[in-house]
């Protein structure tokens, strides 16, 4: 079947301007996680990059670092990871090749270098299953006023001239499987912060994968449990 136009259906590939691509560091990296790299650009054509391939930079000490710190490029060059404890507080470069939309092929020695630091001390980012919650929502009065029950809510002290309220007697879940998986380390840090009754409990999700750094500190510096969605 032949279709004729009156228009001019031809096409062709735009030059790419000069383009400058700068790769971001990569921080608080955990070991056996798979980090993807990032960068940000000045140029127009902002989203000209079509590929992109990892290489690690080639000198001696780097290159050494690499083997010691079983730094790997994984995912058919997409994606970096490391694979032991001995890189804790240290890093290594990694060199990021690309093409542009028009063919370029930036790599090598032109290409931009960035550094992927792991995290100071290793944290263990673990994962429980939270079954479906099955279980009668019990509710009882309790003293409203310096209770210590309220008082974690929202860290203030209800404003109910000592009235009795309602408060919530059920146990959802219990913290037993979470605090017999914790290291001697978590378990100090946990009893810690039950002391000075600093524990707090947040639920991260959204696009969180979105700022790859702050999560990385996030795990860093937290005790975090992953809930299974399946269920």
């Amino acid at each position: 079947t032949t279709i004729k136009t009156a228009y001019d259906l031809g096409a062709s590939l735009k030059k790419i301007g000069k383009v400058e691509v700068y790769p971001n560091n990569l921080t608080n990296c955990a070991v056996n996680k798979e980090y993807v790299p990032t960068y940000s650009t000045s140029s127009v054509d902002a989203n000209a990059v079509y590929d992109y391939w990892l290489t690690f930079e080639q000198s001696a000490d780097n290159l050494k670092a690499v083997q010691l710190y079983g730094a790997e490029i994984v995912n058919d060059g997409h994606s970096f990871r490391y694979t032991r404890d001995t890189g804790v507080n240290n890093s290594v470069k990694l060199v990021y090749n690309y093409i542009l939309m028009d063919g370029t092929v930036v790599e090598g020695d032109k290409a931009p270098i960035f550094t992927a630091l792991m995290r100071e001390e290793m944290a263990t980012e673990h994962t429980v299953t939270l079954e479906r919650l099955n279980v009668p929502m019990d509710a009882k009065y309790i003293d409203g006023k310096d209770n210590k029950e309220l008082t974690w809510i929202d860290n203030w002290i209800w404003s109910n001239n000592g009235e009795k309220v309602f408060a919530l007697n059920t146990e959802a879940y219990s913290l037993t499987e979470l605090l017999n998986g914790m290291s001697d380390v978590e378990k100090a840090v946990w009893n810690s912060a039950i002391a000075n009754n600093s524990v707090k409990l947040t639920v991260i999700g959204g696009e969180g994968d979105n700022n790859q750094d702050n999560d990385n500190d996030d795990m860093g510096h937290n005790v975090r449990y992953s809930v299974d969605t399946k269920n």
